[in-house]
């Protein structure tokens, strides 16, 4: 019967096994997903600036042209970067949550690998059992 508990024990581990590495391969794609994420949100917000940048500067060059003093002018442009600054905010904060939904997918990919692992550990003396063994031997 040594065969049988060499057949259980190969393929118990080799299940482990399986599990581990199929469960560091989806948190290590989870990882890479975060970094892609957070290097396109630096992107859209460098861009974003730039665009800002621009319009500022078109409106100072548009209020200097029309006669409008410079009180009016900083409150418009005081108002436009509150604006600007409620966007940014919004934006951040929604990339803090989709960083903190990926990071808990990570977590849980552990939690299941480890679920995965315990069953499989578990289920082995019933697998000794049903190919015919005998517990006690």
């Amino acid at each position: 019967m040594s065969w049988v508990i060499t057949a259980v024990v190969a393929s118990t581990a080799a299940s482990v096994y399986t599990s581990s590495v199929s469960a560091k391969a989806q948190q290590a794609q989870i990882q890479d997903q975060m970094k892609q994420e957070e290097l396109a949100a630096k992107s859209e917000e460098l861009a974003r600036r730039e665009e800002l940048n621009a319009a500022l500067a078109a409106n100072a060059i548009d209020v200097s042209q029309s006669g409008v003093d410079a009180a009016t002018f900083a409150s418009l442009s005081l108002n436009s970067a509150r604006q600007a600054g409620l966007a940014e905010g919004q934006e951040e904060l929604s990339q803090r949550l989709r960083q903190a939904a990926l990071q808990r997918k990570s977590r849980n990919v552990g939690a299941i690998r480890d679920a995965q692992i315990a069953s499989t550990l578990l289920s082995a003396p019933l697998k000794y059992a049903q190919a015919g063994g005998e517990f006690g031997d």
